[in-house]
Order: structure tokens, then sequence, then C-alpha cells
């Protein structure tokens, strides 16, 4: 948090949060030195919301402030869907108060400094993590850096001889923006919260998303459907019963569609079977089978893959998977999932990301 320049708000979507607060970190008089308002004292506050708060957004917004006796720092609980006036509202929670009255087992961030990259462009960003015995060995640490907005490097990771933790620092280019959103995380090897997280580089040859699955097949081919998301939408279809309906129709690949405008169109029978594509605007148009009543569809950018795919798909290097699909459909089912109850934005461009923060998905 900081004293902005200007009205910030942040918003970190979440769907029945366990808990969130606002929590007081320096702890010594020297960070304030002041005898009268004792701000090192002052308590935390952690809320535990103890029902159902279903979808929304822990909201923090940090107001800019020219005097220390402004309250200018607050969070609190934003709903997906507005409460109806009049209506009754039942929520339950406890609050927790306290100098640290929420901790968990992670390392937390002790310091973070920033500052122009004097030995390369951009700026340079600087994280401590405090002494863990997470940290025992560095090299087995994995570290995400990443942005929106900037282009990051890769990250360097080092062991902090003063604090007895790691020191994470890493470049960004902003541009021509004043404000960036950054995302650091350290990952432990074999841990990783009980999920399995490999790392497929394309840094070489970006392939596509086609060309991305094959290259990441070794990972994938364990004879179970997996999952493709790609990074660019935001959606909260259903993945269970999209998971379900996939296996129920034992297709090769499971597409999520819906009825929204767009120049590219996947094209279906009245059995939701894919049988070619379309681009309105130029009028190309791709038949893999024919059919007399075909439906036009919008690709979401979420699909279940029945890994039998890989011994199918002879496309090499950089391929769309969407025209891998368009070869296998004449032979194969691959089937339309339709979500049009659920939310979805494009967040494809930085111009289209700005335009989802009026989105609920993007307020948690």
């Amino acid at each position: 948090m900081a004293n902005p320049t200007r009205l910030q708000i942040s918003s970190f979507v979440d769907t029945n949060p366990r808990g969130f607060g606002l929590l007081q970190r320096k702890r010594e008089f020297s960070d304030y030195a002041d005898l009268e308002a004792n701000y090192h004292k002052r308590p935390s506050l952690w809320v535990e919301p103890g029902a159902d708060w279903g979808k929304g957004a822990v909201t923090l917004v940090e107001i800019p402030a020219d005097q220390e006796i402004y309250d200018n720092i607050v969070a609190y609980w934003r709903p997906a869907e507005p409460y109806t006036a009049g209506s009754q509202v039942d929520l339950s929670y406890r609050l927790i108060w306290g100098d640290e009255p929420q901790r968990t087992p992670m390392a937390r961030v002790i310091n973070t400094a920033m500052g122009d990259n004097t030995f390369g462009e951009g700026r340079l960003a600087v994280i401590d993590f405090e002494e863990s015995e997470l940290f025992d060995d560095p090299e087995a640490m994995t570290i995400f850096v990443d942005s929106p907005h900037a282009e990051t490097s890769e990250g360097v990771l080092q062991r902090n001889p003063d604090t007895g933790g790691l020191r994470l620092a890493f470049s960004f280019e902003p541009g021509d923006r004043d404000h960036v959103e950054l995302r650091a995380q350290l990952l432990k090897d074999k841990q990783n919260f009980g999920i399995n997280i490999a790392i497929s580089d394309e840094r070489g040859k970006l392939l596509d998303t086609g060309g991305g699955i094959k290259k990441a097949s070794w990972f994938f081919n364990d004879g179970k459907p997996f999952f493709v998301h790609n990074v660019d939408v935001l959606t909260d279809l259903d993945l269970n019963k999209m998971w379900k309906f996939h296996h129920n129709n034992s297709a090769l690949a499971t597409l999520a569609v819906r009825n929204r405008e767009t120049s590219r169109y996947l094209l279906f029978d009245t059995s939701n079977v894919l049988c070619g594509w379309e681009n309105i605007k130029t009028g190309d148009k791709i038949l893999a089978k024919e059919s007399q009543d075909l439906r036009r569809w919008a690709f979401s950018g979420v699909h279940i893959i029945d890994p039998v795919i890989f011994d199918e798909l002879n496309e090499e290097g950089r391929f769309s998977i969407i025209n891998a699909y368009l070869r296998l459909a004449s032979g194969h089912r691959i089937v339309a999932f339709e979500h049009n109850e659920s939310a979805w934005v494009d967040i494809g461009t930085p111009e289209k990301l700005d335009e989802a923060k009026n989105s609920y998905l993007f307020l948690t």
C-alpha cells in the first residue's frame, strides 16, 4: 500500500472468501517516530466470513492525502451482484484484532524497493522475503514474474545475508505508463501447494496454442483429458459441468462456445458437432463435413482435450489448434459446450484489459 498521487482502487476477485483485512506491518517506534498517535501500536484487523458470501471482490481503496491525520486506506468486500434495495441480506463474520491476527506458514515479504535500472533499461524491482525453512534450498525455488502492462525479466534469486531470507530482483519496462501491475511468486519444487506445476519454455519461438500443446505433450499425455484455458479471457463458466459434458459425449475435444459478435465463427451442426469455420468479414469458409443446418458459435478460449489427440497432430512447429481441430473434425467427434449463462470477458489487448476492469470478473 502507498499514499498515491491519485485515487487508486485495486480489486481481488474471489468466491466465498476465507479471510481478508488490513494489517499493520511496521511495529518499531522508529518507523513513525510519533509520540502522540503511536502509529506503530495501531492494531490490525482480519475479517473471517462465516457463511457463503458468494462471488465478489475484496476491494482496496487508496486515497491521496496530504496530512497523516486522514484515514485514507480502506478495504471492503464488494459482491459481484449488487444487493436489491429493500432486500434482506444475512451475512455472518468474525473480526480478529491484534498486532498480527492472521499468520500462515508462508514467508512474508519484509521489504520492496524500486528504482531506475542502472545497468539496463526500464526499472528495477527488489523484493526481500523473510527467513524461512521454505528457503533452505534456493535452487529448489521456481520464480514467476509477470505483468499485463509491462515486459519483465526472468528474475534473479539470491540469499540476503542481512535478513537470512531470499531477495528477488527483476526488471520491467513500463514504457509510457505511470502505473503498472506486477506479480511475483516463489514456488518451492515438489510442494507447489499440492499442484503439479511445470514450465514449457517457448522463449526461443512462440508456438501458438496448437504448437504449445504439442510441445507440452509429455506433461498431458497421461491418458486423462485435460483443460486448456487461454490466458487472454476471463470467465466464470462451470468447469465441472463442462467436464461432465465432455465425458458424456465421448469427444476428442470439447470447445466452450457462446453467442457473441465476432468476425470468426466455428460452425456446428444441430448435434453441436464441429463441421467448419467461417470468417464473415472476408467470406473465407472451411468445411470439414457437410451439414444442412449449420449454426455459428464464437469460441470462448476454453477446451477439454483427450490426450489421444497427440497421436493425430502431425503439424510441426507453430500452428493453430483451431486449424488442427478442423482437419480432425472429419473423422473425430469435436463438440460444442454452450455457456451463454456465464460471464465472459476478452482481455487480449491492453485496451480490452482496461475495459474489463469494469466487469465483476475483474473485481476480485
